[in-house]
Parts: structure tokens; C-alpha cells; sequence
């Protein structure tokens, strides 16, 4: 099952880099049993400022995957007004949105015009009554690529996030400290929320 969830930023000291890897050797040293690879992609979607079928209270979109946790769904963000709407969907809608941003023929205006992408990629692991989820983040921007580069070279390495899941309970309020206390940090990295 699912549990309460927290995600923290791993923050190197000054003049450090972040690494995942010695956070996969201490999880393994503390008993941790690593249980599958973990990813997660979110691709960040402005409205195209010519589109005239755009309500103009309709605003930028993510669109979220879990390819490794939950391969069948995709998640939208859209910003309306001052809120976000968070819808959820089968991965066939990802084809949809695809067909939506690039029309063909009669020089049809895309809806939005994707910026940026970030992809989280690393390992989760099982302890006691946690899952733990480390991974590197990359992120792109779509103006940097050209029609002649390899993908991923133009990638940059932005840091690493650490996930935690407390399964025996759904409700982050009743397990804040304990999952505070759970999680110990090296002495030359910080979390922020």
C-alpha cells in the first residue's frame, strides 16, 4: 500500500558535490534492502501566447510520470488563477497531449510549448516500515537541444532528492516526528523541504 510521503532536497556543503552514492552504501550498511529502480519525469508546459482556443485563465501545465512506481498513470498540473488542479490519467492520455502540442497541416498553433524537463532517477529501498527513494535529478531545457546531439548531453545535474514513505499510516501529521527522527542526516549534507 501507499503510505505518508516526504521529499527533501539533498543540499551539498560549499565546495561539495551532492552524490547519491554514498547514500546507496549507508542504507545498504544499515540493513536497507534495495527493491527496484526508481524514476520519476516532470516536463513543464507553457501556454503558447498565440493559441486562440486557450481560456486565458488556463495557465502553464506540469505534466508528472512515475514510470517506475506507477507505469499506467500520468499526472497534470494546471495553474488556473491563483490554484492548481491536479488531474489524473491513464499513460494513453500522454499520446493525446502529444497530438494536442503538435498539430499538423492548416499551420495550426500548438497549446503549450514544452520549457523544461526533469527527470529524478536512482534506487528505492525497503526498511522496516519505510520506503526510502534517493535519486539524482537532471534537468533540460528545450531550448538547448539541437537536431545533432545524443539526448541527455545537454542534461545538468541540479542535485538529489530523498523520498521517504511511512507506510502504516496515510496521514502526514501523526508521523511527522517520527519520520523527522528517522531521518538521519550526514554531517556534510542538509535536507530541506
Amino acid at each position: 500500500g501507499m503510505g505518508a510521503k516526504w521529499l527533501y532536497q539533498l543540499r551539498s556543503a560549499p565546495g561539495q558535490q551532492t552524490s547519491t552514492l554514498h547514500l546507496f552504501d549507508r542504507f545498504e550498511s544499515l540493513g536497507a534492502r534495495r527493491i527496484c529502480k526508481w524514476k520519476t519525469q516532470t516536463s513543464y508546459y507553457k501556454k503558447h501566447a498565440q493559441s486562440p482556443v486557450m481560456d486565458k485563465a488556463v495557465g502553464d501545465t506540469f505534466v508528472v510520470q512515475f514510470p517506475s512506481d506507477c507505469p499506467e498513470k500520468c499526472y497534470f498540473v494546471v495553474r488556473q488563477g491563483d490554484e492548481d488542479k491536479v488531474m489524473e490519467a491513464g499513460a494513453g492520455m500522454l499520446s493525446i497531449w502529444g497530438i494536442m502540442n503538435n498539430p499538423s497541416g492548416n499551420n495550426a498553433m500548438p497549446l503549450y510549448e514544452q520549457r523544461l524537463s526533469m527527470t529524478v532517477e536512482g534506487w528505492a529501498y525497503e526498511m522496516g516500515d519505510f520506503v526510502i527513494r534517493v535519486g539524482s535529478v537532471l534537468i533540460r531545457q528545450q531550448s538547448q537541444q539541437r537536431s545533432d546531439e545524443r539526448p541527455g548531453r545537454q542534461d545538468q545535474f541540479k542535485g538529489a532528492v530523498l523520498e521517504v514513505e511511512y507506510l502504516p499510516s496515510l496521514d502526514r501529521s501523526d508521523s511527522s516526528q517520527l519520520v523527522n527522527e528517522f531521518v538521519e542526516v550526514p554531517p556534510t549534507t542538509t535536507l530541506s523541504r
